[in-house]
C-alpha cells in the first residue's frame, strides 16, 4: 500500500495518481457523461467559476481531461508530447490530440504557447507547444474536491507562468519529463506512483521553511512492502549544491517530514543534473562533506535513454560511485 502523505490546512494537495487506461474500460475521447448540450457555447463574460461549473454540468470535461488536469497540478506544465505519450494511446494522430488540447485551451481550460520551441529542441525533447493551467482549470479542480475556491490548490501560477519570459520554464520542462518518464516505467512495470510539485512538499521547522525539492515521489505496488521514497531535484546549471546539501541535512534532522510526508524514513534525493561534468562534481562535493542523506545522480542526456529506474551514481555507495536502482528486480521488471 502506498503511503498516505497528510497535508494541513485542507489545501488540495499537488497530487497525480493517473492510471494511464481510461478507469471507466471506454475508448480514448469518450466523455465521462454524455451531454445532451454539446455545443453549449461558454461565454468569455462570465465569471471564471460559472465558466467551470458550466463545463462540469454539461459533461465538457473527460476523464481524460480531468486527469490531464490533475498533472498539471503536480508538475507545472507539460508539453503537447508529454501530454500525449501520458493520455493518449501509441498511433492516435496528431491531430486529433491538438484539437482536444486546442479546444480546452479556448475555453480558458488551458494555457497554452510556442515561444519555447527552441528551449525543447536544445533539451533534446520534441518541438511543440507548452500547456499549463487556466485559470478555469483551477476552478474545476477545486469544485471536482469540494473546495470553496482555487486559492487552496498548491499551486502558484505565477510561479509556472509560460506566457511570458520566465527563466523556470526550462527547469519545469525539464521536472516534467522527469515526471514522464517515470511515469511510464511505472505504467509498464505495473506499479503506481504519487507525485507531489515543490508547493506541496516543504519541509519546515515551525514556520521555517528548510528545503523546497522540486518534487516528491512514491513508486510501488499495492501489497508490496518495497517503495521508492524520492525527492526530485532538477539541476539547470543554477543549483547551489553546496548550499542544497547544507538545507537537505537540517531538513532530515529538524524538520517535521515525519508528518508532512506520513513517511518514517526521509527519502532519498534523486538529482538529475546537465551532463557527467556535473556529476562528478556534486558527486564529489558530497563526498567532502558529513551528510547523512543519500544522493543519486545522473546526467540529462543519460536519463533521457536509460531506464529511469535503474543506473544511478550513489556517491556515497560501499563501491564508492556505485550505479544502483531504486527498487528492486522484481518491481523493475516490465510486463511482457
Amino acid at each position: 500500500m502506498l503511503t498516505t502523505i497528510s497535508h494541513p490546512d485542507e489545501l488540495l494537495p499537488a497530487i497525480t495518481h493517473i492510471p494511464l487506461v481510461d478507469p471507466y474500460d471506454r475508448q480514448p475521447g469518450t466523455p465521462l457523461f454524455r451531454s445532451y448540450t454539446p455545443n453549449l457555447k461558454i461565454y468569455d463574460g462570465d465569471a471564471t467559476k460559472v465558466k467551470a461549473n458550466k463545463l462540469i454540468q454539461n459533461s465538457m470535461i473527460t476523464v481524460r481531461d480531468y486527469n490531464i488536469l490533475m498533472t498539471l497540478l503536480g508538475v507545472g506544465i507539460l508539453s503537447r508530447q508529454q501530454i500525449q505519450r501520458l493520455f493518449w494511446t501509441p498511433g492516435t494522430s496528431l491531430s486529433t490530440v491538438n484539437r482536444r488540447l486546442k479546444l480546452q485551451a479556448d475555453r480558458g481550460v488551458l494555457i497554452s504557447t510556442m515561444t519555447y520551441r527552441d528551449m525543447l529542441s536544445d533539451l533534446g525533447l520534441e518541438r511543440c507547444a507548452l500547456y499549463g493551467l487556466g485559470d478555469v482549470a483551477r476552478e474545476i479542480l477545486a469544485a471536482r474536491s469540494g473546495l470553496q475556491s482555487s486559492r487552496t490548490i498548491a499551486y502558484n501560477p505565477k510561479y509556472y507562468a509560460i506566457l511570458a519570459d520566465n527563466p523556470l520554464v526550462r527547469h519545469h520542462v525539464m521536472t516534467a519529463e522527469i515526471y514522464t518518464r517515470l511515469k511510464e516505467k511505472s505504467n509498464r512495470a505495473d506499479n503506481e506512483m504519487v507525485w507531489f510539485n515543490e508547493m506541496a512538499c516543504i519541509i519546515r521547522d515551525g514556520d521555517r521553511e528548510l528545503v523546497r525539492p522540486d518534487a516528491y515521489a512514491v513508486i510501488g505496488r499495492e501489497g508490496d512492502k518495497e517503495e521508492a521514497h524520492l525527492f526530485i531535484e532538477t539541476d539547470t546549471r543554477n543549483t547551489n549544491w553546496e548550499k542544497k546539501v547544507q538545507s537537505y541535512e537540517l531538513a532530515r534532522s529538524r524538520g517535521n517530514w515525519h508528518e508532512a510526508l506520513g513517511s518514517d524514513w526521509f527519502p532519498l534525493v534523486l538529482c538529475v543534473v546537465p551532463n557527467e561534468h556535473a556529476v562528478v562534481r556534486v558527486a564529489n562535493l558530497i563526498k567532502s562533506q558529513s551528510v547523512n542523506v543519500a544522493y543519486l545522480l545522473k546526467a540529462w542526456p543519460q536519463f533521457l535513454v536509460e531506464d529511469p529506474y535503474t543506473g544511478w551514481y550513489h556517491a556515497q555507495g560501499e563501491a564508492g560511485g556505485e550505479l544502483v536502482k531504486i527498487l528492486p528486480d522484481h518491481l523493475i521488471q516490465e510486463r511482457s
